[in-house]
């Protein structure tokens, strides 16, 4: 189909806007999003009214967190305690509740909510580009695809998705190059 095509085209052309990202970089990059996602929730945590938003989010959402542990760790450990959110909130819903609930209080705490802000931006530039040093994984896997007729529009739309969900959920300390995790 035409259409597929054009999707290709555009795509393949953004790709190769993005440079590719070097095995050590993409070791780099990780730990560098890891280390910010770290400080962003070591901030939300320093405040107590922001931790109690926290408590609250993960007691109404379904959340594999063990909430009285996890508030021990926090009194006992921030730092601990922000690693553990970070890494049970890989797909960073969490996060987006807290912030979420923080604005609707913003007038409590402007200054406050402009640092975990300016946080979350600066965790998002390294991992913009950790994602999009790998678009062209996803066309190679769409076009791989291609001959078993499957639209490729669709295949670069299930593989961004992919790339989104393993970009989050890389960890380079377990040896492996991201294109085979």
């Amino acid at each position: 189909p035409e259409g597929a095509h054009t999707v290709v085209d555009l795509y393949l052309r953004d790709a190769r806007r993005h440079k590719r990202i070097t095995p050590e970089e993409e070791i780099s990059l990780a730990l560098d999003i890891e280390a910010r996602q770290i400080a962003t929730w070591q901030e939300i945590l320093s405040m107590s009214p922001a931790r109690d938003v926290v408590w609250k989010e993960i007691d109404t959402t379904e959340s594999e967190v063990d909430l009285p542990a996890l508030r021990a760790l926090a009194r006992k450990d921030p730092q601990e305690a922000a690693q553990s959110l970070r890494v049970a909130d890989r797909d960073r819903c969490l996060l987006r509740a807290v912030l979420s609930a923080l604005r609707e209080r913003e007038k409590e705490w402007p200054e406050f909510l402009r640092r975990v802000e300016t946080l979350v931006k600066q965790a998002q530039r390294p991992w913009d580009a950790f994602y999009l040093g790998n678009l062209r994984l996803v066309l190679n896997g769409a076009l791989g695809y291609k001959r078993q007729g499957h639209s490729v529009a669709d295949l670069i739309q299930d593989g961004n998705l992919g790339l989104v969900t393993a970009v989050n959920r890389f960890d380079p300390r377990r040896g492996f190059k991201f294109s085979t995790f």
